[in-house]
C-alpha cells in the first residue's frame, strides 16, 4: 500500500489504477473492500508464478514483459524486501 499509493484511498495512477491498491476496479470508498480485492489479485499472481512471493509482487506491480516495467517493479519489490526482513530481524515473527 505505501509504494503503491501511500495508503490514499482514493489515488489514481497515470494507468488509471485506483485505490491502496492500485487495482483496476477499486471502489475508491472501502479500505477493507478495496485491500481485500488487492489481495485476491495478489493471489491470483502467487499461483501464476507457482507459489514465488516475491515474482508474484513482481508481477503484481506491472513487471511482466515490458523489460523497463519488470527493471523497475524488482527495484521496488526488492526495497519492501530489504525493508520486511530488517523489520522480521529488530522485532522477530512478522
Amino acid at each position: 500500500m505505501e509504494t503503491e499509493s501511500t495508503f490514499k484511498l482514493t489515488a489514481i495512477s497515470s494507468k488509471g489504477y485506483k485505490g491502496v491498491l492500485q487495482t483496476p476496479t477499486a471502489t475508491m470508498q472501502y479500505f477493507d473492500v478495496d485491500t481485500l480485492h488487492g489481495a485476491r489479485i495478489l493471489e491470483d499472481k502467487i499461483r501464476y508464478a507457482d507459489g514465488d512471493l516475491k515474482e508474484a509482487l513482481i508481477l503484481y506491480k506491472g513487471g511482466g514483459r515490458n523489460k523497463e516495467a519488470r527493471k523497475q517493479a524488482t527495484q521496488q519489490v526488492n526495497e519492501v524486501y530489504d525493508l520486511y526482513f530488517e523489520l522480521k530481524n529488530k522485532y522477530g515473527g512478522l
